[in-house]
């Protein structure tokens, strides 16, 4: 018995995809030529919603050149991207105020800075350079789709079963250690000061990983047990306020598990996303007291505009280095990227000094905790500190062709893993650094390596098992 997902897929259009790259490009070089003049002679509201506009083009003819739409990995990677980065802009392009709305008006106050306008039109080139990959890899075109026998999922639901359950008990385990089983119930600045330090960050990378290998084949006793000890999880780790961790995960999983088959349509996809929003929403304002706290005065709102606000203040990094950018600093012409290949090569072979990592200032995540505190950070932020102007359009084009890549490849077990390995660390990085992907996707391919070394070891057993009785 075989699956047959050509039957849900669509190939995408060459002609969308052509017509498509050809406008994120004519786009990127209107912005790389005059963006500077753009971003300084328009309002904020304006640079918002040119840079929406921007943004959503480019995702728009992302979503239609892509074999399976929304559910393609560059299609719900680009959804991820554009909540982060254009949900703030986009709300208040609408007219939605933040600081009006906002319990902390002064939290914003980073949004209304000048450096936000051309920080906007970074995140766009940013934007149109991942549409442009995707489509230039539908241009290239698409491999067979290939369904693989029907020989159970072994080893990857197993392999996926346990690097899950091992990652939710070494967070409970974790969290609890550090400030005992009120933490879990506390507020999200608790929660964060209570864990820095304490390594979480791999744990929320094996959930993902986890749940995303998980995903591989057909639905089967194991994903749905995975599924059940995922969500009891995410019922305590999302009220805290860990949003993406529980959110990165999901979409992992999906994209992975709609290579084979999208588990639903695509109106019902949007209106999960539409519930998740508003679960956002409401977990906007409780995760600043906890769901032990007191909640008199405190007004609970559900409305995913409030989501929307939330999320999109990933913009924030973006604007943080076009700061350092006009204050004179130099860029990094690639450091960032290659530092943590060097430290890994170094972990190896360690033939000379290195600072420790939390004074590696090539590290994003360690420059922007030491001069503005705990606010993630971004791929369209990494590039532009690297490149400057032409940075996130190059970076997020490569990213692109990346995602475009594994959705033409003929479909396998072992090339759905593969893409849960690659795509759970760029979608953490999507309101994160660059420094932990190459070590990540080490991580997994080597854990991808055992799984499949187990499978081996098994039939040989079985064959020998058979041999033996006949």
């Amino acid at each position: 018995m075989t699956d047959h997902p050509h039957e849900t897929v669509h190939l995408g259009s060459r002609g969308v995809a052509l017509a498509g790259a050809g406008l994120c490009l004519v786009l990127t070089i209107v912005v790389l030529l005059d963006g500077d003049q753009i971003a300084a002679a328009l309002s904020l509201r304006t640079v918002c919603a040119v840079a929406s506009a921007m943004a959503l083009a480019a995702c728009g003819v992302l979503l239609l050149a892509s074999p399976r739409g929304m559910f393609s990995l560059g299609g719900l990677y680009a959804l991820t991207f554009l909540v982060f980065h254009f949900g703030l802009a986009l709300v208040f392009a609408l007219g939605y105020d933040p600081a009006v709305a906002s319990n902390a008006p002064s939290s914003f106050a980073w949004f209304y800075d000048p450096a936000t306008n051309y920080a906007l039109m970074m995140a766009a080139t940013g934007a149109t350079g991942l549409g442009a990959g995707v489509c230039v890899q539908s241009l290239i075109g698409r491999g067979p789709i290939v369904a693989e026998r029907d020989g159970g999922e072994f080893p990857f639901e197993v392999g996926g079963f346990l690097v899950l359950v091992a990652s939710m008990l070494s967070w409970l385990y974790l969290a609890v250690v550090s400030g005992g089983f009120a933490v879990l119930v506390g507020s999200y600045g608790g929660f964060l000061e209570a864990t820095r330090g304490v390594g979480l960050p791999l744990t929320y990378f094996g959930i993902g990983l986890g749940l995303a290998v998980m995903a591989v084949g057909r639905p089967s006793h194991w994903r749905r047990a995975a599924g059940i000890l995922f969500a009891a999880w995410a019922l305590v780790a999302f009220p805290l306020g860990l949003r993406g961790e529980v959110l990165f995960p999901l979409a992992g999983a999906l994209a992975v598990a709609s290579l084979r088959r999208p588990p639903f349509g695509h109106g019902r996809l949007l209106l999960v996303g539409v519930g998740l929003l508003a679960a956002i929403a409401l977990v906007r304002v409780l995760r600043q007291v906890g769901i032990a706290g007191e909640h008199t005065g405190i007004g609970i709102k559900a409305n995913p505009l409030e989501a929307f606000i939330e999320l999109g203040s990933s913009l924030r990094p973006v604007t943080e280095v076009v700061r350092w950018a006009s204050d004179g600093e130099p860029a990094l012409w690639g450091a960032s990227f290659w530092a943590p290949f060097e430290r890994i090569f170094h972990y190896l072979f360690p033939l000379w000094h290195r600072p420790p990592a939390v004074e590696d200032p090539r590290l994003m995540n360690v420059l922007i905790l030491q001069r503005v505190g705990p606010i993630g950070f971004s791929p369209v932020a990494e590039a532009f500190h690297n490149f400057r102007a032409g940075g996130p359009f190059l970076v997020m084009f490569l990213v692109g062709n990346l995602l475009g890549w594994l959705d033409r490849r003929p479909l396998s077990r072992s090339h759905q893993a593969l893409a849960a390995v690659i795509i759970v660390p760029l979608l953490i990085q999507v309101r994160n650094a660059f420094s932990h992907v190459p070590g990540q996707i080490l991580i997994g391919v080597f854990m991808l390596g055992g799984m499949m070394a187990v499978r081996c070891a098994w039939r040989l057993i079985v064959r020998h098992r058979g041999e033996a009785s006949t």
